[in-house]
C-alpha cells in the first residue's frame, strides 16, 4: 500500500514539474503564497497587489501546464501507437549543491516514422532517468490527424 502512495506522490511531483510553465507556475505560486504572508503580517495595498499579480501569472501558466499534460493522457489513451527508436536522453537542469553539480531531471529525444515520414519527438521531463529497453524501442503514441503530436509514457518503459 505504501509503495503505491510513493508512485502516486512521485507521478504527481513529476507531472507538476514536467514542463517550463509547470516549474515556472509553481515558483509563481510560491511568491504569491509568500506575498500573503506579507499581506497578511503587514497589510497594505502594495503587498496585496504583489501577491495578486503573483497568484494571478501562477494560474495562467499552471492553466497552460495542465492543458499540455491533459493533451499528453488524452493521447496515451486514445492515439494511435507506433513504434519508435531511442535517440538518447537530453539532460534538464543542472543543480548546485555547494560544489557539487548534478542533472535534476531527464527527457528523452526519439524518432518515429509514419506513412514513410521521419518524425522528431521528446518526452516530457522526469525526475529521474528512465530505465530505457536495451533495444532502444518504445511506443510512441500520436494524434493520426496530426502525427508531429506524440506523447510517451516514461512510466511504462
Amino acid at each position: 500500500m505504501s509503495v503505491t502512495i510513493s508512485v502516486r506522490i512521485q507521478k504527481a511531483v513529476t507531472r507538476l514539474f514536467a514542463t517550463k510553465y509547470g516549474v515556472l507556475g509553481s515558483l509563481l505560486t510560491l511568491c504569491g503564497v509568500i506575498g500573503l504572508i506579507e499581506f497578511v503580517l503587514n497589510p497594505g495595498l502594495e503587498s496585496a497587489a504583489l501577491a495578486v499579480v503573483f497568484l494571478v501569472l501562477a494560474m495562467v501558466l499552471l492553466s497552460v501546464h495542465a492543458g499540455a499534460l491533459h493533451r499528453d493522457r488524452v493521447l496515451l489513451q486514445t492515439g494511435c501507437p507506433v513504434t519508435g527508436q531511442v535517440d538518447g536522453t537530453l539532460d534538464g537542469v543542472l543543480m548546485h549543491s555547494g560544489p557539487v553539480v548534478y542533472k535534476r531531471h531527464y527527457s528523452v529525444r526519439f524518432h518515429y516514422a509514419v506513412n514513410g515520414t521521419n518524425y522528431t519527438g521528446r518526452s516530457r521531463f522526469s525526475w529521474t532517468a528512465p530505465l530505457l529497453p536495451p533495444d532502444g524501442k518504445l511506443t510512441v503514441y500520436i494524434d493520426p490527424a496530426d502525427p508531429r503530436r506524440c506523447a510517451v509514457d516514461l512510466w511504462a518503459l
